[in-house]
């Protein structure tokens, strides 16, 4: 859909439609102070559009500061006053797991393994409800 300009060449959000009514921004590289501006207008742009599931996808989201880690709760509250439910892809990288599961943020974000978790659980949920599927993995085997 949309790729705004990137203060970094090592940061990159990109917002696509993927399954039913599924809009996923995918952030990727380093998100921190000075890339958060950027990640926030995509995600609020994508729960602005009211789509039946906003799903930020770090799969490729290398490093996450408390800038990024304030972004992410910021966007699941906007998604939840909208009424729009909000998962979060995990990334692959252990790093930014840990700092995911050291502020506490797997257990208050929708945290999922991957998209097709969500696209099920957006077919299969009830209009207006949050998809939960909930991540407490220990991290092993990464």
């Amino acid at each position: 859909m949309s790729e705004p300009p990137s203060p970094s060449p090592h940061f990159s959000a990109r917002t696509e439609r993927s399954g039913e009514g599924v809009l996923v921004v995918r952030l990727a590289g380093e998100l921190d102070i000075a890339t958060a501006p950027v990640a926030r207008a995509e995600l609020l742009r994508a729960v602005r559009q009211g789509p039946r599931v906003v799903a930020v996808d770090l799969g490729d989201l290398e490093f996450i500061d408390s800038n990024g880690s304030r972004l992410l709760l910021e966007a699941a509250e906007a998604a939840e006053a909208a009424r729009v439910p909000f998962a979060v892809v995990a990334s692959r990288f252990p790093g930014v797991r840990r700092t995911l599961a050291l502020l506490g943020l797997e257990r208050l974000l929708n945290l999922v393994e991957g998209l097709g978790d969500i696209e099920g659980g957006a077919r299969a949920s009830a209009q207006g409800s949050v998809v939960r599927t909930i991540s407490t993995g220990d991290g092993g085997g990464e």
